[in-house]
């Protein structure tokens, strides 16, 4: 695991997933690539030179219920491993911290602070995987693998 301190923050998205994904878009390229509406298991929030970030943030969804099958978290991760197209995964703290990891790691961390959450009805109403909110214990977890 790696981890940088206190990227740039240059977005102006007032969503904080967007606005963390531009901010890290910037911090590795110099520029900003414009939002991807690209699936998981079709692209990354940021490439740069051949490799494929995936950019979480507190309380992030992984993807919606539809899109990774399975009856438990166990099975969701799995599916969502084996199919997703990033091969590193960073966690954007609320001070603008990044932590980057590897699939392993970022597996490790879902296991330990991911939930299943239910969608709406709206949306389909199955059940997709939820990271917690940020806090003490999630920054101490990574603390400990830099």
């Amino acid at each position: 695991m790696k981890k940088y301190n206190n990227i740039p923050q240059v977005s102006t998205k007032d969503n904080h997933g967007d606005a963390c994904e531009e901010n890290y878009d910037f911090f590795k390229t110099g520029s900003i690539s414009g939002k991807d509406s690209v699936a998981y298991d079709k692209g990354s929030d940021v490439e740069h030179e051949g490799i494929g970030y995936s950019i979480k943030s507190s309380h992030f969804t992984l993807a919606s219920a539809k899109l990774i099958k399975g009856e438990d978290m166990t099975e969701k991760l799995d599916f969502y491993f084996a199919h997703v197209h990033s091969t590193v995964f960073v966690y954007i703290t609320k001070a603008h911290d990044a932590y980057e990891m590897t699939a392993i790691e970022f597996r490790e961390f879902l296991e330990v602070f991911g939930t299943l959450e239910k969608e709406s009805t709206k949306n389909g109403g199955g059940y997709k995987v939820r990271c917690r909110a940020e806090s003490k214990k999630m920054l101490q977890w990574f603390e400990a693998r830099i």
